[in-house]
């Protein structure tokens, strides 16, 4: 004690107070700025203090937006059909066949989900013909006018040198003309001038609603390239047939379809009758006389050469379906036709009898799968197998269906008495199989 007051001798009171003053103050102040910090850090962490050591796991960083996608811009068209449980039978005598058409740009990127395709399809082609070389065209297309001083009939023939506007098909039991709002094809042709809608028509040119890009013939649709001459075909829609789409939700549209990641699908909905049912379907273009005008038969040569056989022309029941996103982007597709449903049934005699040497003709019919409808124009194939003593051989077959569902067999009858052989037609599953008695 004595030292303190020692100490502080030296000392007056007022320096004393204030020196013991300032240091209470800052004892103080340093309590209460502790209090106060532990106090925030508890309101701000629900009472507990953190931890103060650094987490060593760093937060991710936050995942950078996808860039922005480019604008695809339509490009190419293609349509495709559905094969295995493809055709749906319908009501009222009705088969309806699924397709898909994809739609990409020039890097085959799928176009923005709900591009709008337009669709169409056409069976009946009222009038054809081409234009020749460059050097030597008949006819041409240039500006908004087709030209042709030599038009076809849709079966390629036109004998009595008549004019585009005498041209016509049979359908109804009436003849259909062209007029206008039918549809013009150039089949090899830029995508932008494929399809164009007739607006008039005189003996020798078709004017159609807009202007083509470029004339043809010209330097490079000149008609000596692998496309040849340009041709063109008017086509309608005459034998029942219905094309249908559908939108994003998938309900049913009429004439048109939505794209989703770039494809889209759509119906063609036809009668299933006797009358339509394989047109357009295998040999079915060339042999039909259902629909005047009709094609030209080709020749029979000899079956086991392809090279003796010269086909035959066209007729005018032919089916096309065509797509387009704009005047640009376009397909006109000949794949398409009126198929009948699979589950063929063969019906024949089952049993037949004839002398050596006699011939026998024999006359298989064809029905398909779902209303078990007849099948014309399809093909069939004919095999003999011979008993003992028998010796029955083809003569002739059709090897197709005429516009019935019929074909015709020829059959020569050899052997012995008493021998039998087995004739077997068979068109794709469905067989028929007759026992030939040999007298």
């Amino acid at each position: 004690m004595a030292r303190t007051i020692v100490f502080f001798s030296g000392l007056n009171k007022f320096t004393i107070v204030t020196f013991l003053l300032i240091v209470m103050v800052a004892v103080m102040g340093g309590c209460n700025t502790g209090d106060e910090s532990s106090n925030r850090r508890k309101a701000d962490t629900g009472g507990t203090i953190p931890d103060p050591t650094p987490d060593p796991t760093p937060s991710p960083l936050p995942t950078p937006a996808p860039p922005p996608r480019p604008s695809v811009i339509p490009h190419t068209i293609k349509l495709s059909y559905k094969t295995d449980d493809a055709i749906e039978v319908q009501e009222g005598g009705f088969y309806s066949w699924q397709g898909g058409v994809i739609v990409t740009d020039a890097n085959g990127h799928a176009v923005a989900d709900g591009t709008e395709v337009s669709l169409a399809v056409i069976d009946t082609v009222i009038a054809q013909g081409g234009f020749g070389t460059l050097q030597a065209a008949s006819g041409g297309a240039d500006g908004n006018t087709i030209t042709d001083p030599d038009p076809f009939f849709g079966n390629g023939e036109n004998p009595n040198n008549l004019g585009l506007d005498s041209m016509y098909a049979v359908r109804n039991n009436a003849y259909r003309f062209i007029r206008s709002g039918d549809r013009v094809f150039l089949l090899n042709a830029d995508e932008q001038d494929k399809d164009r809608t007739i607006s008039a028509i005189n003996a020798t040119t078709l004017t159609v609603n807009r202007n083509y890009s470029q004339a043809y013939p010209n330097n490079i649709y000149d008609g000596t390239g692998p496309l040849g001459p340009t041709e063109y075909l008017v086509g309608i829609s005459a034998l029942g047939a219905e094309i249908s789409g559908e939108d994003e939700s998938g309900n049913s549209t009429m004439d048109k379809t939505f794209t989703r990641d770039g494809r889209a699908t759509f119906r063609v909905t036809y009668p299933s009758s006797a009358s339509v049912l394989n047109t357009g379907c295998g040999p079915a273009p060339f042999y039909d006389a259902r629909s005047e005008p009709i094609g030209t038969p080709p020749s029979i040569g000899d079956p086991n050469d392809p090279t003796d056989d010269i086909p035959g022309v066209l007729g005018s029941a032919r089916v096309y379906v065509v797509a387009s996103v704009n005047e640009n982007v376009v397909t006109v597709d000949d794949q398409f036709c009126f198929s009948p449903v699979a589950g063929f049934t063969v019906k024949a005699p089952e049993q037949v009898g004839g002398a050596p040497g006699e011939s026998i003709m024999i006359y298989p019919t064809v029905k398909d799968g779902g209303d078990t409808v007849i099948v014309p124009y399809y093909p069939f194939d004919v095999s003999v197998i011979n008993g003992d003593g028998a010796q029955v051989s083809v003569v002739t077959t059709s090897g197709v269906t005429n516009q019935y569902g019929e074909g015709t067999v020829t059959v020569l009858i050899g052997g012995t008495s008493g021998s039998t052989a087995t004739l077997t037609i068979t068109a794709e599953e469905g067989t028929a199989e007759t026992t030939i008695n040999i007298f």
